[in-house]
C-alpha cells in the first residue's frame, strides 16, 4: 500500500528573520557528586578539593519570538511564538577548589546541561495585509544544551 501524505510538514527554516526574540531558561538541578581532597604543595598550594558528578532536574523555559517572517517573500505572514514550559534536564559537573590559605579558596567549575526536546505549541500567524491572526504551525525544538563556566573566591569563617 501507499503511505498517506505527511500533514505535519514543518515550515522551511531558510530565510526567516526576526530582531525580537528571547529564550530564558531557569534550571532546578539536583547534583550529587563525589569529592576528593587534593594534597598541599604546588600546584595545589594549601591543598584543594575536586568534585564531579551528574545533574538531574527540570528547566523552566520561557520563549518569546515576535514578527518572524520569510525575508524573501513580499508581504509574508508574521509569526509570533510565546510559550512557557517545564522540561526534564540532565547533565554533569566538575569543580576544582584550590585553597590559597587555611580559610580562602579559589574555585573554578564547569557544568554541561541538556534539556529534553521542547514543544512550544502553535505559532500565531498574522496576515500583514488584513491583520487576521490564525493558528500557525506547531513549534518544537530539539534538545538544547547549555555550557556553564564559573569561578569564585570563597572565604571560610
Amino acid at each position: 500500500g501507499q503511505l498517506p501524505p505527511d500533514t505535519n510538514t514543518p515550515i522551511a527554516t531558510e530565510d526567516y528573520t526576526t530582531s525580537d526574540g528571547n529564550l530564558y531558561q531557569v534550571p532546578l538541578m539536583f547534583s550529587p557528586g563525589l569529592e576528593f581532597d587534593l594534597p598541599g604543595g604546588w600546584p595545589f598550594l594549601s591543598g584543594g578539593i575536586i568534585r564531579f558528578g551528574p545533574s538531574l532536574g527540570v528547566s523552566y523555559n520561557d520563549l518569546s519570538i515576535n514578527n518572524m517572517r520569510n525575508s524573501t517573500v513580499a508581504n509574508a505572514e508574521l509569526y509570533n511564538i510565546t510559550n512557557k514550559t517545564w522540561v526534564f534536564s540532565y547533565g554533569a559537573f566538575l569543580d576544582l577548589e584550590l585553597f590559597l590559605s587555611h580559610n580562602m579558596a579559589l574555585s573554578i567549575g564547569y557544568q554541561l546541561m541538556f534539556t529534553a526536546p521542547i514543544n512550544y505549541g502553535n505559532a500565531d500567524a498574522t496576515n500583514p495585509q488584513t491583520g487576521a491572526v490564525v493558528p500557525g504551525p506547531d513549534v518544537k525544538s530539539n534538545s538544547t544544551y547549555t555550557n556553564v563556566l564559573r569561578c569564585g573566591l570563597s572565604i571560610y569563617f
